[in-house]
């Protein structure tokens, strides 16, 4: 009798246990993804982005920042957003440049700059003909997927996750300029922003061109 009653206490305290340890799982991973970076479902810019953008460089000059893709947003007290801008100083004939900048709307709306990462990467859109061209808004086609998919067929050792179309170029075919979410495969290693360019030539063919890290 004095046995069976102590398997059952050891078993209704491996439960309780393992009862423990699955809430404390529960809580750590709630903790991770309430305070993780989100992918957003669009990267469009709004025109919510478009007024945070506004109330963030009210008061800036000598250089402009125009809001070309929503990277990612993180709920704290309040909400971060990381927006990929176009970024030139305001002078005549300067050069565009890609920059990633965070921008923080507390809980009563007021809007700050928290951090701006301005690259060398030059954006190439001119308006010139057979430039670089901002047609529309930053949403991956279904061809442009299929273009980047096969261009990226082969490559190993880093995971690049497509996010947002910047641009393309209309030369032998179509280039195509994708920023993207670049993590080396490789246990807890950490994802940078990277912009990859892909080729695809009037016979449907997809190549890739280039990769530079933002």
């Amino acid at each position: 009798m004095k046995n069976a009653i102590g398997m059952i206490l050891a078993v209704v305290m491996a439960i309780a246990c393992m009862c423990f340890v699955q809430a404390a799982a529960a809580e750590q991973m709630e903790a991770e993804v309430l305070g993780g970076w989100e992918r957003p479902e669009s990267p469009e810019i709004t025109e919510e982005i478009q007024t945070l953008c506004g109330k963030a460089f009210e008061d800036m000059t000598g250089v402009s920042y125009t809001p070309v893709a929503l990277l990612g947003t993180q709920v704290v007290a309040g909400t971060n957003y990381r927006i990929l801008f176009r970024s030139a100083p305001a002078v005549p004939g300067a050069e565009e440049t890609y920059a990633i900048g965070t921008l923080y709307e507390d809980l009563d709306g007021n809007v700050t700059l928290t951090d701006m990462q301005r690259s060398e990467i030059e954006t190439g859109i001119n308006g010139l003909e057979g430039g670089w061209v901002q047609s529309g808004p930053p949403v991956i086609t279904k061809q442009v997927q299929h273009i980047f998919e096969c261009a990226m067929d082969g490559l190993v050792g880093v995971d690049y996750q497509p996010i947002a179309l910047l641009s393309s170029q209309v030369v032998a075919g179509t280039n195509y300029a994708v920023v993207c979410e670049a993590t080396v495969i490789s246990p807890d290693a950490a994802s940078r922003y990277a912009i990859v360019y892909v080729n695809e030539a009037l016979d449907g063919t997809a190549a890739l061109l280039d990769i530079v890290i933002l």
